[in-house]
């Protein structure tokens, strides 16, 4: 999401980077951050508590992911319409804030951090689910081909899934949050993926029916050799 946010700050758009206090804690401690972000003139941080107790480790993500879902709307609420100048988009790389940005009518931009075959394979977990191909089996079940999965049904096997979706229990709440912050995709007005423009199209065949139009980048790469104009600047014109 950094990466990204300084793709938008070289391109000259105003960015707030929302970040929970732990984790903005954590970032400006152990990195540069700060100091290297200070160039922007136009970017700045901003952070909001997970109100979780002060003592919590925060190993688990379903912790923090649950506590901010309960806790911290009305303050993501404030900040929508404190923040100055006025926020006209919001990127998100979670799905808490959609309803709350839904009702004044701005847009939003969902960003998932893996590859479009990844996301694509993750959206297609409750048909999996429905077709009983999941859960898998056990470790002779390793080599099963995984049919529910448009583009991939002659390869994929349940040793390619994620982690998460080896548990037993189809109620595991990894799983669930993963399956729900997926689904909640098409509610979006855009869609940015970590991949690049050579993207493999059959990988992500019926998504680009239930879900916004999918935007490939790759800032990494475009980042290092400085051609983050020519490459990536389409995703500017949807902010603009």
């Amino acid at each position: 999401m950094l990466k990204l946010a300084e793709l938008l700050s070289l391109a000259g758009l105003n960015i707030t980077f929302l970040n929970t206090e732990h984790n903005h804690e954590r970032l400006t401690r152990f990195t540069d951050v700060e100091a290297r972000f200070a160039k922007y003139p136009g970017f700045h941080f901003t952070t909001m508590p997970d109100c979780l107790p002060v003592d919590h480790p925060r190993t688990s993500l379903i912790d923090v992911l649950e506590s901010l879902q309960l806790n911290s709307k009305p303050i993501f609420k404030q900040l929508l319409v404190e923040t100055r100048p006025p926020i006209n988009c919001i990127i998100g790389d979670g799905g808490f804030h959609l309803d709350l940005a839904i009702e004044p009518g701005i847009p939003i931009i969902r960003v998932r951090t893996v590859s479009a075959s990844c996301f694509w394979t993750y959206f297609c977990v409750p048909d999996m689910i429905e077709a009983c191909e999941l859960p898998i089996k056990g470790k002779e079940d390793m080599d099963r081909i995984i049919t529910k999965v448009p583009g991939m049904e002659t390869f994929l096997r349940c040793r390619d899934l994620p982690s998460f979706c080896r548990v037993s229990d189809m109620t595991d709440p990894h799983l669930l949050m993963m399956m729900n912050e997926t689904r909640q995709t098409p509610q979006a007005q855009a869609l940015i993926l970590n991949t690049l423009k050579t993207w493999k199209r059959q990988y992500y065949p019926k998504s680009a029916i239930t879900a916004p139009k999918p935007t490939p980048l790759d800032p990494p790469r475009a980042l290092e050799d400085q051609t983050y104009k020519r490459k990536d600047a389409r995703i500017i014109s949807i902010l603009k």
